[in-house]
């Protein structure tokens, strides 16, 4: 897998699950599975394994991802949301969370959530892409004041130095944000 060799990779798990069904196996075919584009055949393994295995967290996260490759965001949703409650203190299954829900158009949940995890991640903060989400997922809502609140948290060192991609959701952020105020000349001031 690491040497992006899935065709082998989906060979080598299938002989070790011929000699017993070991659910990290299963995980790891599925996750070639993926690369290969190959979704139906990936989240029927990955649910097995859910069902086998329901300790086994990280396949809630694949099967999360897999559903999200699927469009099934609704099934996204609900995955993460019910491993979340299992495991109440990883951020970064909320904050995927929070995408699928915002993917699913529940935007009252990934904001939520998303405030959960700027409040309680104490180990990462708040960070950029924590506060472009709730931004994101506050005017979502029609929230233009929460969403502006989030954006000053932007820090400056990240507004200086974020990769193109991030500066676009940052510039079409602010711009909406300016078209909704008054003041729009001022909200253009941080773009």
């Amino acid at each position: 897998m690491a040497s992006q060799k899935s065709d082998e990779a989906i060979l080598q798990y299938d002989s070790i699950l011929a000699v017993h069904p070991f659910p990290w196996a299963k995980v790891g075919l599925a996750r070639a599975l993926r690369t290969k584009n190959r979704l139906v055949e990936a989240r029927n393994t990955i649910e097995d394994v859910i069902i086998t295995t329901p300790n086994y967290f990280d396949a809630y996260d694949l099967k999360a991802d897999i559903c999200c490759d699927q469009g099934d965001y609704a099934e996204a949703q609900a995955t993460l949301t019910k491993i979340s409650i299992k495991t109440p203190r990883n951020y970064q299954r909320k904050r995927a969370l929070s995408e699928a829900a915002t993917l699913n158009g529940d935007f009252e949940t990934a904001r939520n959530v998303i405030n959960e995890v700027i409040a309680n991640d104490t180990l990462n903060s708040a960070s950029a892409e924590d506060c472009l989400t709730l931004a994101r997922a506050a005017i979502d809502q029609g929230d233009f004041k929460a969403a502006d609140d989030a954006m000053l948290k932007l820090p400056m060192s990240y507004i200086n130095s974020t990769d193109e991609n991030s500066r676009l959701v940052q510039t079409c952020l602010n711009t909406l944000l300016a078209h909704d105020s008054e003041e729009g000349e001022k909200q253009f001031t941080r773009i």
